[in-house]
């Protein structure tokens, strides 16, 4: 018995700008397992233009589309922010193993939209 390991944690966060693919994911970052995501936030900068019909944005990893952000719009006009309400963050904000956190659209586009994404997070290493 006895202590096993022990770790530092340390607050993080990114901000990215993307511009979107249609349905093609648009690789992020890379977050290593035992990442805590604490916060994923979508700023429309500059909305998609599709001529008939809506299109959503998602913000996931290669497991799950829409795992950090569930299906928004991305129409909506330049300034809109998603994430800060509690019915729009995915389904889970922990990475178990190594995960590449990606923007997709549902659909394609007329013109792709610009979003700024901000990623806040808790990682940690072990310290002897």
């Amino acid at each position: 018995m006895g202590l096993l390991n022990k770790a530092a944690i340390y607050p993080g966060g990114y901000i990215f700008v993307v511009e979107s693919n249609n349905q093609t994911a648009i690789p992020i970052m890379d977050l290593p397992p035992g990442t805590l995501v604490t916060r994923v936030l979508v700023e429309v900068i500059k909305p998609a233009v599709r001529s008939a019909g809506n299109v959503f944005l998602m913000v996931g990893d290669n497991v799950i589309a829409d795992g950090y952000i569930a299906p928004c719009d991305a129409k909506a006009s330049a300034g809109t922010l998603y994430g800060s309400d509690t019915a729009q963050p995915g389904g889970y904000l922990k990475a178990t193993e190594t995960h590449i956190l990606q923007l997709k659209l549902d659909t394609t586009v007329d013109t792709q939209g610009i979003y700024r994404i901000i990623v806040e997070f808790l990682g940690f290493h072990l310290i002897k």
